[in-house]
């Protein structure tokens, strides 16, 4: 087919939604929506907490067993199998996290998978629960968004970020925190700023070769 066919074509523009915050008050009539459908889905709950506080996929979660929760020392191993970069990380939670799985330990029947239910089911329980706490337009992966935009603000480099969130791409993080955009906007300026002198043996006091 002619190359010069789609030269005159114009490719649309692709722009990346903003992350919205999840505010305190939405956050505790979803955490109380959750805990009335909890009866019908005892996963839902713990799913939820979890997300919001390490920022691990809904596919991790669903596919995480108990042998890779270290509960002691408080991480979680994420295999590279089941990420979507291809890359494994271990992702830190605190206590409070600690103390929920525990009890879902001893709640739950006995099972290899942490939380062993289907993409569909935690779709259609999470559809209940946002309707349930008035926030029709919720959509389970952004309290991801939410957890990592949490996690930015406890004052961590953008590689201890990375090293959590699984993110490859600075790009991505760009959108969480205007910290995150300059933060990179300083390292490419000490990149391009200082990458040619150090070519040339100005800051070193050496002459490099030609």
């Amino acid at each position: 087919m002619p190359v010069k066919l789609f030269k005159s074509s114009i490719l649309p523009k692709i722009f990346h939604r903003e992350i919205e915050r999840l505010l305190p008050s939405d956050e505790r009539r979803l955490l109380e929506a959750a805990q009335k459908i909890s009866s019908q889905n005892i996963y839902i709950l713990p799913l939820i907490k979890l997300a919001l506080a390490t920022g691990v996929r809904r596919g991790e979660m669903l596919s995480l067993h108990w042998k890779y929760i270290n509960i002691n020392h408080m991480f979680i191993e994420v295999k590279a199998i089941n990420t979507k970069s291809g890359y494994g990380r271990y992702i830190p939670f605190d206590s409070d996290i600690a103390l929920i799985l525990e009890d879902l330990r001893l709640l739950a029947p006995p099972n290899e998978r942490v939380f062993p239910i289907s993409v569909h089911a935690l779709r259609s329980c999470f559809e209940k629960i946002r309707l349930l706490a008035g926030l029709p337009y919720l959509r389970f992966h952004e309290l991801r968004h939410e957890a990592i935009s949490r996690i930015d603000e406890m004052g961590l480099t953008l590689p201890e970020i990375q090293s959590i969130s699984g993110h490859r791409e600075l790009s991505i993080l760009q959108r969480y925190s205007p910290f995150i955009f300059a933060y990179t906007l300083s390292y490419v300026f000490v990149v391009t700023a200082f990458t040619p002198k150090l070519l040339s043996g100005s800051l070193t006091g050496r002459v490099g070769k030609p």
